[in-house]
Order: C-alpha cells, then structure tokens, then sequence
C-alpha cells in the first residue's frame, strides 16, 4: 500500500511529459490491439521490479484487472498536477514508478468509506450514478460505428423524418451547420482524426512533431482549425485539472479530456491522450456540441438555449434524425409485415391507441413483439447526465 503523501513523491520523481506519455500509451494499448486485456496488462505490469511483478502477473491471471482504462485516465489528471516539468524521453524510464502510483490510486479508490451514503444494487449511489452517466466505461469506442453515425449524422443530410420548420429554423444541412460552427470543412476535421488513428494503430505513435501536420495533405487552415477545436495547452489543462474536485474525490469526469484530447506540448509538439478520444471527438457526439454552442452564442443564450432559436430546432432536428436512423436500423433486423410482422413503431400506437377527441397517449418508440415477451426501445440522443441519473 502506497498513501496519498508517499504518492505525491513518487510522482515527484516523473516529468510531466514522460508521465503523460506512459499512460497514454497504456490506453493506446488497451484500446487498439487484439490481444487480450490479461495480456495486455501483464505485458506493462512485467515492467515493475523484483517481486512486484510476480505479484501482478498473479493477480491477472487471478482474473483481476489492474489497468482498466478508466483508473489510467484518474492517474492522468493527477499526473498533470503533481508532476515536475519536463519532456518525455520517448521510452520506458519511470514505467515502474508511474504503475506504483497508479496502483496506490487504485488501492484508494477501492477503500470503501460509507458515511450513511444510500446504495444502488450493493454500489454507493454516487459510484453507480457516475457509472451509468459515463458512456464507455472501461470500454474503447471503435472506429467504424462511430464513422456509420458520422455519414448518417453529418453526411447524408436531414432525413425525411426530419420537418422542413425545423430544417428551415436551424440554418441548413448538418455539414454547412458543422462548417460554419468550425469554420472548417467536414472531410478536412475527420481526415485529420483519421490519420492520427491511422498513426497509432499502425505505428504506436502518439506524440508528433510540429512537422507532422505538414505532410499529411491538408488544407493547413483546416489543420489549424482541427487543432483549435481539439486540443489544449499543457498548462492551460494543468490550470483547469488543479481547479477541479481532486481525482480520488470526483474520479470519474473526463468531460475536459474528451472535448479536447489533445495536449499542445512547450516544445511545439503535441501529445494524444487517448486515441478512442480523438475518435469520439470527430466522429462521435461531440461534434454536435460545437454547433449547438455556435448556434447558441448567435441565439444570444448563455449557459441556456433561447427557445424559438437555431440551437433548438438544431437540437430537434438531431433527435428526429437519430430517431429514424434507429428505425431504419430495426426495420432491417426484423424486416417481416403482415401477419408476421413483429416491430410497431410509436405511430402504429398511436394509430391503435388514440384517445378521444384525437389525444396521443405517451407510448415508447417502437416495440418489438416476441411473443410471450415484447421488448420496448426509446432512442436517446442525449447522454445521461449524473443529475439525470439520480
């Protein structure tokens, strides 16, 4: 067991850049190779010295996880605040100084302090509340879903499901509205997110000169504008981390790391933190955030939308489209009509179920009958927030 203090000097003893750059890499691993995680995890913690080791491999092959991806990205934000600068080396000294640090935050998130707090299923309710509000969980987003929702979101344009108010009140086609948010084209920010994915699943690379950007045969204003919207600099995300809750108090907000998961390094160079994050930043849902807050700013809102204003039908217009492009999914998996058909969508159950003097009852989405069971789905656009949750 490692305390807190006794934690505080071993991360005194890592630079800031070597430390950032290990356990990025860490999260590159779990996050784009084949192997099993066990395998995974026993390759790093082999890296510790004498008996530690010993006792690691053990505990994996126990069936215990001692990286998951979630307590690597804990340990970054500590990492950011406690760490001395200075650059990464580019290789594996410290290894075994940043795996005992990020064990001791383990062995700290693990002590179970009760405090009369009310539990949801054996698990305090705030830990359970963090887990169902945080998307990818210990998990990895891989790239072609999230490439199928970038088409069906950004690509192909509003869908018939779509009305031509809203279409009209939010300023035009999801791709001239992300244009327009970022000033930079869709194909132009994807590409860049493409080739950083690109680097690391083929060659492991994760920090990039400033030279790299240039050869890659982008408009270098798109560059720019991609780098802008994605990353930060280094002190400016020690300066945001510092003014946070203390990682082993608020573990599990990464909201920070997700909107711009890329550090700009003092030298001119920049470091990905997580790939899965540059992924999800460009073709995930993040995007849609950029325009809601662009069209927001032209509403005049601050921290709330302006009903009646581009924000709003954009975010409607969202909703409808993810809600057909749900449909369209459903309807290809159980594609029987007739006598055999299976899926009824909410207008079916409207159409069976409208109350008197034409009201619509409150049904779901669609319901899938299977016999002595139906299943009933409602799509979400809108991940949920702790307050939510609870």
């Amino acid at each position: 067991m490692t305390d807190r203090a006794s934690r505080e000097l071993l991360w005194g003893q890592v630079p800031v850049g070597q430390a950032l750059l290990l356990l990025s890499c860490m999260l590159r691993d779990l996050d784009l190779e084949d192997a099993p995680e066990a395998e995974i995890e026993a390759r790093w913690a082999a890296q510790l010295p004498g008996e530690a080791a010993s006792r690691a491999r053990a505990a994996i092959a126990g069936g215990r996880r001692l990286l998951p991806p979630q307590l690597l990205l804990v340990a970054f934000k500590e990492a950011l605040v406690a760490c001395p600068p200075g650059p990464a080396r580019d290789d594996l000294s410290n290894l075994d100084v940043v795996l005992q640090a990020v064990f001791s935050i383990a062995d700290e998130l693990g002590q179970v302090r009760d405090g009369g707090e009310p539990r949801w299923g054996g698990l305090k309710a705030t830990l359970a509340a963090e887990l169902l509000a945080n998307q990818y969980f210990n998990a990895t987003a891989h790239p072609a879903p999230l490439m199928a929702r970038s088409q069906v979101t950004w690509r192909e344009g509003w869908s018939s499901a779509v009305g031509e108010k809203e279409r009209i009140r939010a300023g035009g086609q999801p791709a001239e509205l992300f244009a327009e948010a970022t000033g930079c084209a869709l194909d132009a920010f994807l590409g860049v997110a493409t080739h950083l994915w690109v680097q690391a699943y083929m060659h492991k690379y994760l920090h990039f000169p400033p030279e790299f950007f240039g050869r890659l045969g982008i408009d270098p204003v798109a560059i720019d504008l991609f780098l802008d919207a994605t990353s930060v600099s280094l002190a400016d995300l020690q300066q945001q981390v510092a003014q946070q809750t203390p990682a082993t108090e608020q573990p599990w907000e990464f909201n920070a790391l997700r909107r711009r998961p890329i550090v700009r390094l003092p030298d001119g160079s920049v470091q990905v933190i997580r790939v899965g994050f540059v992924l999800e930043r460009a073709f995930g849902q993040v995007p849609e955030f950029d325009v809601a807050d662009h069209l927001r700013r032209i509403d005049g809102g601050t921290d709330q939308r302006v009903k009646g204003g581009r924000e709003e039908a954009f975010r409607s217009c969202l909703n409808s489209q993810f809600e057909y492009s749900i449909g369209e999914l459903l309807r290809r998996i159980f594609p029987a009509s007739g006598h055999f058909k299976r899926l009824y969508s909410e207008n079916d159950m409207w159409h069976a179920w409208t109350k008197a003097k034409g009201r619509k009852p409150s049904v779901c989405d669609w319901v899938v009958d299977c016999g002595d069971v139906w299943i009933c789905l409602d799509a979400n656009n809108r991940r949920l927030s702790q307050r939510v949750v609870r």
